[in-house]
């Protein structure tokens, strides 16, 4: 992102597969009785007020400095143990102004011990809104090494803040301690591989775990920049086997191939997070050994990439430029489409992944246009921040068999 000389990356954080049932709480304000677990707090500052929008219900802060907040309390104990929570916020995107989600929990001064404190930000920080007039339904605020004891005014736990810049309507919201956006990558099989050729092939993307970002929504970097769909949409899909991780990019794009930074990550490319133990997602520092970062930069002729360890960056273990056997780049119509293969070798060396592994995932489709300076857009599909700094902010994958 900007200011850094090392930007995000791919981190697939391995484990094993499949979690107990999942604990939830629940406020409904469209419709009370399926509210569970979770209290209102209406305490100074955070009293709400009915309204509807669109036709559902829903609840208004007060939107300035004297009453800009919703407070919640959760059932006693309920995610005791938890090393991380995902609030579901369902929302009303009316204005530009923003909103954050606060909690209370513990900080990890990066050797491990952990200090409370009672009003920590989840990720991310801050939602910039885009005033598209809808109803959003999924916000997923990420709550990393909760400790939920009543810490804030009224004995509340979390609140949300509108930030005194203009009042939220909130129509719903969850909380539980698994990741509603768990994604599940498949594996290649061998009657339709894939072929690094830069061309989507019949058969061989069929079924990939794919999303498209073509939104304010998904900009991490300030949400400005962005202009239109024909500014930058790109339609990401994902399949993995024991080589590595493949990616097809079909990228729509009013500039496209801008490759003149010197940081990689200003470029027009892709960041991907691979971290090979999951078993704390809510982590917020690198692991050393496990956790890594993907930078790739579509700089031509040759493809520039680096891959970086924890904690401190180290140097890059894969080539550089990437092989022509592992990234071909076609430029189309609108844009451009490449396929490519991560090596799982160039990540860690001697890594071989197992079919259920668990894996943590996140990825930023970067943007650079000619007429802004340094980075434009991070397109992300979930919606986070900080992914370079802050391993809380991936999310969990399934390698599926």
């Amino acid at each position: 992102m900007k200011g850094y000389s090392t930007a995000l990356g791919l981190t697939l954080l391995l484990g094993v597969a499949g979690a107990a049932s999942a604990a939830t709480a629940v406020v409904d304000f469209r419709d009370p009785t399926k509210t569970v677990d979770a209290t209102v707090v209406a305490n100074a500052g955070g009293k709400v007020t009915e309204v509807t929008q669109k036709g559902e219900k829903g609840v208004q802060t007060g939107g300035d400095g004297t009453n800009q907040f919703l407070y919640l309390d959760v059932k006693d104990d309920l995610f005791k143990g938890a090393k991380a929570l995902y609030m579901n916020v369902e929302y009303f995107n009316a204005g530009t102004d923003s909103f954050a989600v606060e909690y209370g929990g513990t900080v990890d001064d990066g050797s491990g011990t952990l200090t409370d404190d009672a009003l920590l930000g989840a990720n991310p920080g801050v939602k910039i809104k885009s005033d598209t007039q809808t109803w959003i339904r999924q916000q997923v605020f990420t709550l990393a090494n909760p400790k939920l004891q009543g810490g804030m005014d009224g004995k509340a736990d979390i609140r949300i803040d509108d930030l005194a810049d203009g009042p939220e309507i909130i129509g719903r919201i969850t909380i539980s301690d698994e990741d509603p956006r768990h994604p599940n990558i498949p594996q290649i099989t061998v009657d339709k591989p894939i072929t690094i050729d830069g061309k989507k092939s019949d058969g061989e993307w069929d079924n990939a775990y794919t999303f498209t970002l073509n939104a304010k929504e998904f900009d991490a970097v300030d949400g400005t920049n962005w202009t239109s769909p024909e500014d930058f949409t790109g339609t990401y899909s994902f399949k993995w086997d024991k080589n590595g991780l493949y990616i097809l990019a079909e990228v729509i794009d009013d500039d496209p191939l801008h490759a003149d930074r010197d940081n990689l990550w200003e470029n027009d490319g892709m960041e991907l997070y691979v971290g090979l133990d999951q078993s704390n997602p809510g982590r917020t520092v690198y692991q050393t050994d496990t956790d890594f970062q993907v930078i790739t930069a579509l700089k031509q002729p040759s493809v520039r990439v680096t891959y970086k360890g924890s904690p401190s960056w180290g140097d890059a273990v894969g080539p550089d430029p990437v092989p022509a056997a592992d990234m071909v780049v076609t430029k189309t119509e609108k844009g451009y489409l490449f396929e490519y293969v991560v090596r799982w070798e160039y990540i860690k060396p001697g890594f071989t992944p197992t079919p259920g592994q668990n894996m943590g995932f996140n990825m930023f489709g970067n943007d650079s246009d000619t007429d802004t300076g340094g980075q434009d857009t991070a397109m992300t599909p979930f919606k986070g921040k900080s992914m370079y700094a802050n391993p809380s902010a991936w999310v969990t994958a399934t390698l599926q068999g």
